[in-house]
């Protein structure tokens, strides 16, 4: 009876096993193959660091997800700082190791970087998300990439995604709609986001947002501050300085009235300096009413942006980034 049961066993694991190798075979297979969903960002970051390249003079890079595409307007910080801006906000799905990996083509010795940051990407160590599995699948990268989230990728990629690897992008396919290098200035700036072209479909998925629970979410456990200290580190060692600074979000009551969300915000100016970076300006200052959105919960409209820019402005200035820029 004990030999049938271990015999059983044996060719359960040995069938789990092969399984699971079959499984992790037909990923790889498809790995670095292109994938619809993550054209428009592609294109979006090609124009950008082309953008970059170009300018042959000490500039500020904006390094952070669509919230800086939708909410910083360039000309008015190039204005401020007295030097060239680019927009390398695109989309903060696809998290902070691959922020970072666009962010070190786009910063030269000299430059200066303003983070605004959207709050998940200072917990995201483990984080797998769709937007992050997909950007994954067709651009793998070893940074960032630790056994607990390589286990989620292995784990939570549908054969559905993994079908559509192999087939590839479909011939003539182009990239439409809201997001996308279509619809971005010389500076990397959102060019479409006036109110008077917010539809009530777009705007639904700004009023309509869930409230967050970032707070409820970090942890030391899940936190990437290492890997923003590091990059805050190799600028200043370059002769520039990194700032990071709240984004504009959308204001919510439980943001000011829920204790672990509230504590959560107004120390994480604190929680930036005690891993050595250099944070401006206070979070739950910068969230705004529902109608300063255009169609998420951090896009503002363009007139919102403007304003939204100015006050960041005041907190900025020339004399800030070059008191840090020396190496530490």
């Amino acid at each position: 009876m004990r030999s049938k049961s271990g015999r059983f066993l044996t060719g359960l694991m040995v069938g789990a096993c092969l399984f699971a190798l079959g499984w992790i075979a037909l990923i790889a297979g498809q790995l670095g193959k292109p994938f619809v969903n993550n054209l428009w960002v592609e294109g979006a970051y090609a124009q950008k660091l082309a953008q970059a390249e170009a300018i042959r003079q000490p500039k500020l890079v904006v390094v952070a997800g669509s919230n800086a595409m939708f909410g910083i307007h360039s000309p008015t910080l190039a204005q401020a700082l007295g030097r060239p801006v680019i927009n390398l906000g695109v989309n903060a799905g696809i998290l902070s190791p691959y922020l970072l990996i666009y962010a070190r083509q786009a910063v030269k010795p000299g430059d200066w970087v303003l983070l605004p940051l959207e709050y998940p990407l200072y917990h995201d160590r483990f984080e797998v998300n769709q937007v992050f599995l997909e950007y994954w699948l067709s651009h793998p990268v070893t940074y960032g990439l630790n056994p607990l989230r390589l286990a989620r990728l292995l784990a939570e990629t549908p054969l559905l995604r993994v079908v559509q690897g192999y087939q590839g992008v479909p011939a003539g396919f182009q990239v439409a709609g809201l997001y996308g290098a279509q619809h971005l200035d010389a500076n990397g700036d959102q060019s479409l986001s006036a109110h008077a072209q917010r539809s009530e479909a777009l705007f639904s998925g700004a009023r309509d947002s869930a409230v967050q629970h970032y707070g409820a979410q970090a942890s030391a456990f899940n936190g990437s501050w290492p890997m923003w200290q590091a990059f805050a580190r190799d600028v200043r060692a370059a002769g520039g300085c990194a700032v990071f600074v709240p984004p504009a979000m959308l204001d919510r009551a439980a943001y000011h009235q829920d204790p672990m969300e509230a504590a959560f915000y107004e120390g994480l100016p604190s929680e930036a300096a005690r891993h050595g970076l250099l944070y401006m300006g206070e979070p739950l200052a910068f969230m705004y009413p529902t109608d300063a959105f255009f169609d998420t919960n951090y896009h503002l409209t363009a007139e919102m942006r403007l304003m939204h820019t100015q006050r960041l402005a005041q907190l900025l200035s020339p004399a800030l980034f070059k008191q840090c820029q020396a190496p530490r």
